[in-house]
């Protein structure tokens, strides 16, 4: 299945990182994260619907690396960026007009 969900959620343990990842349901994939956490802190940020969540998401990456100026490497850097929660958002607001 292409189709999916690009997210972004924070975690106030890091409140300057943002996740960015993929999954069918990002409500079902916050809910994984928040087994893992004593404090149930995830939080969704935001998310967005993309016919190919796979291709959406590593755009989504890199967009956040420059944000973060960074050079983006998934196996360097992985899935969270140090930008703000409104940087997040316009990011995925971004990739879906795409």
């Amino acid at each position: 299945i292409k189709e999916g969900y690009v997210y972004a959620i924070s975690n106030s343990a890091w409140p300057d990182w943002i996740k960015i990842g993929m999954a069918i349901d990002a409500e079902d994939r916050l809910s994984s994260y928040q087994t893992s956490s004593p404090m149930r802190n995830y939080r969704l940020v935001h998310s967005v619907y993309c016919e190919d969540r796979s291709e959406s998401e590593r755009s989504a990456h890199i967009l956040a690396a420059r944000k973060a100026n960074i050079p983006w490497s998934k196996n360097d850097n992985g899935e969270w960026f140090n930008i703000t929660q409104s940087q997040a958002v316009d990011i995925l607001k971004e990739i879906a007009i795409d």
